[in-house]
């Protein structure tokens, strides 16, 4: 399907130009022409458009060589498709610089030796550029609706490609997913060389690599010689999970078939989101299995792996690994209605599945509460080990994250993951750690990017104390002097002594962080010494004083901060 382009040697068969004459640039005859106007003033440039055709009497000619020859260039810097001149109205002759320069510059020039009636001129060949046009906004209408009713009834993909197959000249209709196998349509045929091209089309790590799921782009490439594709994304909750997309014959032009790609992806994003709920709807039984996980009421390894669906590894050397991650989701506007928080999850919930189908992660997921309990299995990852484990769950959060910043502006992400486990059973105590990562980057700002457990430091033995007034008492034991001193003067002793330490003594360094002057540095020690002894920089006090500082950011997160 394509709209035939109108050129300058098509022109030149009109009848209105049967006494027009080439008088300089015929290699630029297959120049093509969107709009035909006329012009007559010098500095044209602002009023030329690519591929304009322009009719002129030639008035600008009596202008001063140089000036000519800058209305000339004009045209040819804007990618006019050419110039028709007629004589005998304002000038006799065409100067030989002008014929000259077209010529090296392959412009055609076009010349009517008696004058003619530009406004016939203009109306022939409007009617030549809009008549095709208008055909192709009908079809494309026709195409819209017959679209739209098939969105209302029982359908498919594979109902989609058909349709667009028809409404564009029996092209091969190509779509590649990130979710299902790819599909063809028509089944491909023709030389086993394009076959084998359009098989194996790299689409995958095209869309991972490139990230063109932060927005999506349509994409024409060659795929050798004189085949190509033009492929156009299926967006769904901004995540490109798909492209349809068209072979394009030599002698085509794509861009009248975009139009056409972008409303039958819009058709399969909406399938994608039919099928994605769909499918939620029938993963009720698996909440209960993940209940009864989170519960130790599983008997044993062999009895995970069977009610949460678990493959068994294809590689015998291949050693099974499971992360457990928490999402929880936050609103800020706690008047939210209840049916819309319960909307907003279940999109999320969608959305989550969706991007764990993506990077094709075996998956189990239990929303209780405002809290997503995934627990993540390497089966399926391209890296299997710990590290492509971790780097798969970080992409998730942050296309999750990524999301909610341009869709839900009142709501808030904070994801978690407890450390590698290698048996289904020990995965309980992960999504204990996955809560204290979220618990952590909530409350101590320091830790706010902190996603995985093995990423707490020494926070891992706080958060293992059991009773929070031990840790009170610790706290309050070695800071309760600053604490009471800031009350009374607010020198900031506590952001000083913990700058100083987390410079290793150098009272330099610490200045500068802090921006203050050397001497206020000084003044702020003296007062330090003063309450904590002079011996504060001694190994086991200073490791009493960092750990006090560590659970008071965690206790008091306003305080600290």
């Amino acid at each position: 399907m394509d709209i035939q382009q109108l050129t300058l040697d098509k022109i030149l068969t009109r009848p209105l130009f049967h006494t027009a004459k080439v008088a300089a640039g015929a290699d630029g005859l297959q120049h093509a022409v969107d709009w035909v106007h006329v012009l007559e003033i010098v500095q044209v440039a602002p009023f030329v458009s690519r591929n304009d055709l322009i009719l002129t009497t030639g008035l600008w000619m009596n202008q001063l060589p140089e000036q000519r020859l800058s209305y000339l260039q004009q045209l040819i810097d804007q990618q006019a498709a050419g110039l028709c001149l007629e004589l005998g109205t304002s000038i006799d002759r065409i100067p030989e610089e002008i014929l000259e320069l077209a010529e090296q510059k392959h412009f055609p020039v076009i010349v009517f030796a008696q004058p003619v009636r530009f406004s016939e001129i203009t109306q022939d060949l409007h009617s030549l550029l809009l008549e095709p046009r208008k055909m192709h906004t009908e079809k494309l209408d026709s195409f819209a609706k017959k679209l739209h009713q098939m969105m209302r009834q029982p359908s498919d993909l594979s109902s989609v490609m058909r349709l667009l197959h028809e409404y564009t000249t029996d092209a091969q209709i190509l779509y590649y997913s990130l979710l299902e196998p790819n599909r063809f349509y028509p089944k491909l045929a023709g030389s086993p060389k394009l076959k084998h091209a359009l098989q194996d089309y790299p689409f995958r790590d095209i869309i991972l690599q490139s990230e063109l799921e932060l927005g999506g782009v349509q994409m024409q490439t060659t795929l050798w010689g004189t085949h190509q594709i033009l492929l156009y994304p299926v967006i769904c909750f901004g995540q490109t999970l798909a492209y349809l997309g068209v072979t394009i014959h030599p002698h085509h032009s794509p861009k009248e078939l975009v139009p056409f790609l972008e409303y039958a992806a819009d058709s399969a994003a909406g399938l994608i989101m039919r099928t994605r709920y769909r499918e939620e709807r029938d993963m009720v039984n698996h909440d209960q299995i993940m209940m009864d996980l989170l519960h130790h009421q599983l008997d044993s390894e062999e009895a995970a792996r069977d009610a949460l669906d678990l493959p068994q590894s294809s590689n015998s050397s291949q050693m099974d690994l499971f992360i457990p991650l928490i999402i929880e989701i936050n609103q800020q506007r706690s008047e939210i209605e209840f049916e819309h928080t319960e909307s907003i999850l279940q999109d999320l919930l969608v959305l989550l599945r969706t991007l764990l189908k993506r990077d094709r992660i075996h998956h189990n997921i239990l929303l209780k509460h405002n809290k997503f309990h995934v627990l993540m299995a390497n089966m399926g990852l391209q890296d299997v080990s710990s590290n492509g484990l971790k780097a798969a769950a970080q992409r998730i959060i942050q296309d999750m994250k990524r999301f909610v910043c341009d869709h839900l502006s009142d709501v808030h992400i904070h994801g978690g993951a407890g450390n590698t486990r290698y048996r289904i059973l020990d995965t309980p105590t992960g999504f204990k750690e996955a809560g204290q990562v979220i618990e952590l980057s909530k409350n101590v700002p320091a830790m706010a990017s902190c996603l995985f457990y093995s990423d707490m430091g020494a926070y891992q033995l706080l958060k293992a104390i059991p009773s929070p007034s031990i840790l009170e008492a610790f706290v309050q034991e070695h800071l309760g002097a600053i604490y009471a001193h800031e009350k009374e003067h607010q020198h900031r002793l506590l952001e000083t002594l913990d700058m100083y330490l987390q410079c290793s003594g150098s009272k330099h360094e610490t200045a500068r962080r802090l921006f203050i002057h050397r001497q206020t540095l000084y003044n702020r020690m003296e007062r330090l010494q003063e309450l904590l002894g002079d011996d504060f920089m001694e190994q086991n006090t200073r490791i009493c004083l960092e750990l006090a500082l560590l659970a008071s950011k965690m206790l008091y997160p306003i305080r600290s901060s």
